[in-house]
């Protein structure tokens, strides 16, 4: 295929902005998360992550709801922190039932064991002196 020298010289251009943009933009702005690029679930240093848009947890809160139906009730998390090289904050909350509460339980708890030393001791520290503070 051949291109008019112009039309060449659009697409080049096109193309050099588009790039830029795109390198220029630390993440999707309509959402934030970062990624995690190969690795296992169950490896350890085994995956690359894009911190960009990670959120940096600092506050969490955690609340059961009732349903209106005769089901048990859900469990809401709302989660809030500053995205990661930014000063936007952001707030997402996630609704579940008892089976994703437990897989997040298990899976925090399984990670820590998987961790070991000085990082499972930390986090059975922290997870025993919070249990003793819920009502």
């Amino acid at each position: 295929m051949e291109w008019p020298k112009a039309e060449l010289v659009r697409e080049v251009a096109r193309l050099r902005a588009i790039t830029r943009e795109h390198a220029e933009r630390l993440h999707d702005e309509s959402r934030s998360g970062g990624d995690s690029v190969g690795g296992s679930p169950y490896g350890r240093g085994d995956s690359v992550l894009d911190m960009r848009g990670a959120v940096l947890l600092d506050y969490n809160e955690v609340v059961l709801v009732d349903s209106k139906r005769d089901e048990p009730p859900a469990v809401a998390l709302l989660l809030e922190g500053r995205v990661n090289y930014e000063k936007r904050r952001v707030k997402q909350m996630y609704v579940f039932g008892t089976d994703g509460a437990a897989a997040l339980v298990t899976q925090l708890v399984g990670l820590a064991a998987r961790a070991g030393g000085e990082f499972a001791a930390e986090f059975k520290q922290a997870f025993d002196e919070r249990l003793k503070e819920m009502p």
